[in-house]
């Protein structure tokens, strides 16, 4: 049996957090209302935005000040607080309410700053989505993939679709015509650090435009930390993700551990597909999915879902002749996750980008343990820092 450990500590934690930025502290691009609505210009689509009408979002994001998301934050904090479901049903949250509302009230005192800031740093991108219309709750439209076997070990990639306004003012005024590829240095995780051995990814599923939506769901926790943090297998994970089904997603995942197994998870907002394989690649990537049930509430028709159809099946086609061939390696899964296929590239660009589809730039990048060591040790945190023990490429960005 698990131990659960009751989150503790919090305004200790948030106070010795914020004293390290005293004085430095600066707020984040991603809470500025001018990037929220440089973003949704340009993805005038992505996630979420068209469950109301784009000049409306655009009029509301044109008004709203930075006073006005504060104190929204602020009440959406209370409203997270007041939200702590059940701990006979969900007892990994155990003393986490207490936690959620000392840590911010720390940070505040350590840092100097209005607490309203850090409710604000904490609950942007829930904030931005509800601005959109809500619905679904994907914030990352990418491609995931378990790779149980390479010459290295167990293999966790990710082809992330972003929005390049949240990171600079001028998204596109630099083009690489040709992949660039950086590593990072190798670094032993803390002693502290539990010797878990799962890794998950997640990426945008499809619309599930028939999907009824019962209203907002409010939840105080990171579904997807939690799993992190409690569970050390595939199976694990996949029950307490199903334990938690009605507050994460929308969106595809995958999850695997260090003995083989995966799982494959496509997820609505209320309901969910799993497909789980032993030693079997699992990939998949965002506007759309395959379990029949799931595709039932979508749109199959969207130009967005077909082409998630013939996109996943070259990705799929790629991976597969290079098992078939000797093996996968970080070489064959770039190579899947890059392909400029006419109908369904990995990576498109917005010259070449066709009507219907929201993939606007790509950046993919990959984990791959440096020795045969399980993944949570291999992909270590570290006092809020990652610490990559791999090779992280960065991929084309054109105009």
């Amino acid at each position: 049996m698990r131990e659960i450990v009751p989150a503790s500590r919090g305004y200790e934690e948030g106070l010795e957090g914020g004293r390290k930025v005293a004085g430095n502290w600066r707020p984040s691009r991603l809470t500025k209302p001018e990037k929220w609505r440089a973003a949704t210009i340009e993805a005038a689509n992505i996630c979420g935005a068209g469950k109301r009408d784009l000049n409306e979002i655009l009029a509301d994001l044109g008004r709203w000040k930075r006073e006005d998301l504060l104190n929204f934050a602020t009440d959406l904090h209370g409203r997270k607080l007041a939200a702590f479901p059940d701990l006979k049903v969900f007892p990994e949250l155990a003393g986490m309410d207490q936690y959620e509302d000392e840590y911010p009230r720390g940070y505040a005192a350590g840092a100097g700053i209005d607490i309203r800031e850090v409710y604000l740093e904490r609950h942007h991108m829930e904030m931005y989505l509800l601005a959109l219309g809500g619905g679904r709750l994907a914030s990352k439209n990418c491609s995931e993939c378990y790779i149980p076997n390479t010459p290295h070990g167990p293999l966790l990639g990710l082809g992330r679709d972003d929005i390049m306004s949240w990171y600079t003012d001028d998204p596109f005024g630099v083009s690489w015509p040709n992949p660039v590829q950086r590593s990072q240095p190798i670094a032993a995780p803390p002693e502290s650090n539990p010797d878990f051995g799962i890794c998950l990814a997640t990426g945008g599923g499809a619309l599930f435009e028939f999907e009824e939506d019962r209203g907002e769901v409010l939840f105080p926790a990171p579904v997807l930390s939690l799993v992190q943090n409690y569970c050390t297998t595939t199976a694990e994970a996949v029950e307490m993700l199903s334990r938690y089904n009605d507050y994460w997603g929308p969106c595809n995942c995958v999850v695997g551990d260090a003995e083989g197994n995966g799982a494959l998870i496509e997820k609505s907002k209320y309901q969910y597909a799993l497909r789980s394989g032993k030693n079997e690649v699992l990939t998949s990537t965002y506007g759309g999915c395959d379990d029949e049930q799931m595709r039932r509430l979508c749109d199959t028709d969207n130009p967005l879902f077909k082409y998630y159809e013939r996109r996943v099946s070259v990705m799929r086609a790629i991976l597969a002749e290079g098992e078939a061939q000797g093996g996968i390696d970080g070489e064959v899964f770039w190579r899947a996750m890059l392909n400029h296929d006419e109908e369904g590239a990995g990576c498109q660009h917005r010259e070449t980008m066709p009507p219907g589809v929201e993939l606007f730039t790509h950046v993919a990048y990959y984990y791959l343990p440096a020795e045969k060591r399980t993944l949570r040790r291999a992909i270590a945190r570290d006092k809020g820092r990652v610490l990559y023990p791999c090779e992280v490429p960065t991929v084309e960005i054109r105009a």
